[in-house]
């Protein structure tokens, strides 16, 4: 999550599982033919110009988007490193829509980083997902989740 905060992508990429690489998605319903991996050490940086299709918003667009417009607002828009709620394996906001982490990432754990702003009711959440590889826990999805 430190990582993730301080746009330390490199460091990020240790932590990232070399074969399964890490998926990123915008909302809780992954579509994997939709979704966009990186491979380990091979995250854009924050000026790369390029324009990548992430798959669907929680309200149903496509979002396209350059990777640090989409770290934006569908990573880092809110400062996740200090969420007053934290879900381990569970989503915090479940009836926000159907989530399919399970299925995507099966005997994966995931941990739901959980923000609500107490004047609007509007929420939205980072939810880092982490597989286990022998001894090793990898970071193989980083998703988002939002709403009011």
């Amino acid at each position: 999550m430190f990582a993730i905060r301080r746009q330390d992508f490199g460091n990020l990429g240790a932590y990232i599982d070399p074969k399964k690489n890490v998926l990123l998605y915008p909302h809780i319903q992954i579509d994997k033919k939709k979704a966009v991996t990186f491979q380990a050490g091979k995250l854009p940086d924050l000026t790369d110009a390029k324009t990548y299709t992430w798959g669907s918003s929680p309200d149903g667009k496509t979002v396209k988007a350059t990777f640090g417009d989409y770290y934006s607002h569908y990573i880092y828009d809110q400062d996740y490193a200090a969420a007053g709620q934290i879900g381990r394996n569970e989503l915090i906001q479940p009836d926000q829509g159907k989530s399919n982490i399970a299925t995507v990432f099966p005997g994966a754990s995931y941990f739901d980083y959980y923000i609500k702003d107490a004047k609007t009711g509007a929420w939205s959440s980072l939810i880092l997902v982490l597989e286990q590889t022998g001894d090793t826990w990898y970071l193989t999805g980083i998703l988002h989740d939002e709403g009011k």
